[in-house]
């Protein structure tokens, strides 16, 4: 069996999590892992300590199956682990890598955990250290249900992890843990655990016996009609109904990949809820250029593309966002490519841009300033109804911009982000006007 390949990703600028990784690693490698890690890895190049990092992860990460996070305190603000564990989680929408695990060696502040770091399978060693890594061996193929016990043999006794502020190295005084039971000991367990069940299966049958066997007197009751259910109780003035739970950064049930990503994110509570049947609060963008119109028509915002080799832009004035989610429904009504934009700072010529064809085509770029320098990040086909409203989605949180099209995931990508910026919509004049009408504008703040 081929070693499963693993690196794993702690902040080493703090030393009780260095140590920690470090007795990781040697626990992993034990069982048989091919083990990589940070301090391993980095080379020393030109540059700046950023561009060498990206560059070890991009050489490193690929040739992995499997990332392990050390998850602290000190983990949750360092970029660098922030940015491997996106880079991690966009190799495994490639299907590039097969997962990402979080280890938590300390627990931390839970409002200050990354959202993307909710939809990781955790293992808690803060408590029990043996438990969590035989769990992870489990995971990676490095143990079976039946050999737990033995996937233990070799990690040094750590009954309960300290506080980041108080963590030390245990190194010196490791030692193996105790050889298993005698097996005349597991004998009697056995022996004992058969009785009691056994003694359990005696005491429920003569139970059931005994109820069957007692009279029972029936009360007096209304007719009740069989084709008639009875009705749930109603609230009262008095009565409270539970709210429905809304997404905030410490939610811990996201699913794992990116669509269910998006169907937990569609369950909260929006900040910006906007029909776009006219204008409000938002104060999107109205009025006419020769490039092209932005107005309220038909109870729709309606983006317009007249002039050739343009593009119309028409954004919300009021709002910016970093970390969000950001969906519109828009209809065709002429011509083509239309969209949406986010994180747009207008002074700065800096945005990120979605265009759908009426073919079903997409494109996402990256426009870097007044000069239109533009770079496409993403690419790709959906299935779309060209007369019909369709549904476009962006989540975007820190490093990683997830695309959904009529709520369906279709690409994400790993890209450095423009930190907070404008919303709105778009349309481009290929070689004919291009037009779309926009309807219920929401955004959910992450």
């Amino acid at each position: 069996m081929v070693a499963p390949r693993v690196f794993i990703s702690y902040a080493k600028e703090a030393p009780n999590d260095s140590r920690f990784a470090m007795r990781l690693t040697n626990d992993l490698r034990g069982a048989g892992a091919d083990v990589v890690t940070i301090e391993e890895s980095q080379a020393n190049k030109d540059g700046s300590a950023n561009e060498c990092f990206e560059q070890m992860l991009n050489r490193k990460l690929p040739s992995c199956e499997w990332m392990i996070l050390v998850q602290t305190p000190d983990a949750l603000h360092s970029a660098h682990v922030q940015m491997a564990v996106n880079t991690a989680l966009n190799l495994v929408v490639q299907q590039r890598m097969r997962g990402v695990l979080a280890m938590i060696a300390v627990p931390g502040n839970s409002k200050e955990m990354p959202p993307t770091w909710t939809t990781l399978k955790t293992f808690d060693a803060s408590q029990d250290y043996p438990r969590a890594l035989a769990r992870i061996l489990l995971t990676i193929d490095l143990a079976s249900p039946t050999s737990l016990h033995k996937a233990q043999a070799f990690v040094a006794p750590q009954p309960t992890l300290q506080p980041a502020s108080q963590l030390t190295s245990h190194r010196a005084s490791d030692k193996p843990l105790p050889p298993s039971q005698p097996h005349t000991q597991r004998r009697l367990r056995t022996w004992i655990l058969s009785l009691s069940m056994i003694l359990v299966v005696v005491f429920a049958t003569v139970l059931i016996y005994f109820i069957k066997s007692v009279p029972t007197r029936r009360l007096p009751t209304p007719a009740i009609s069989m084709s008639t259910a009875t009705p749930p109780p109603t609230l009262n003035a008095t009565d409270t109904a539970t709210p429905a739970p809304t997404l905030n950064a410490t939610a811990t049930t996201f699913a794992t990949s990116p669509q269910g990503l998006y169907n937990r994110v569609a369950q909260g509570q929006p900040v910006l809820d906007d029909p776009l049947s006219n204008q409000d609060n938002n104060n999107w963008q109205v009025g006419t250029s020769t490039v092209g119109n932005c107005t309220f028509l038909n109870g729709a915002y309606s983006v317009n593309a007249i002039q050739a080799n343009h593009r119309m832009t028409c954004i919300d004035q009021n709002s910016s966002f970093s970390n969000f989610a950001f969906q519109v429904q828009m209809t065709f009504v002429s011509g083509g490519p239309c969209g949406i934009l986010f994180r747009d700072n207008g002074q700065k010529f800096l945005s990120d841009r979605l265009y759908l064809y009426s073919g079903g085509f997409y494109e996402l770029y990256k426009v870097n300033d007044a000069r239109s320098r533009i770079r496409k990040l993403a690419q790709g086909s959906a299935t779309i109804s060209p007369n019909q409203p369709n549904t476009l989605a962006v989540i975007a949180i820190d490093n990683m911009l997830y695309v959904y099209i009529n709520r369906q995931f279709v690409a994400s990508v790993y890209d450095t982000p423009f930190t907070v910026g404008g919303l709105g919509m778009l349309c481009k004049n290929n070689s004919q006007p291009s037009k779309a009408l926009f309807r219920f504008a929401k955004v959910w703040e992450l």
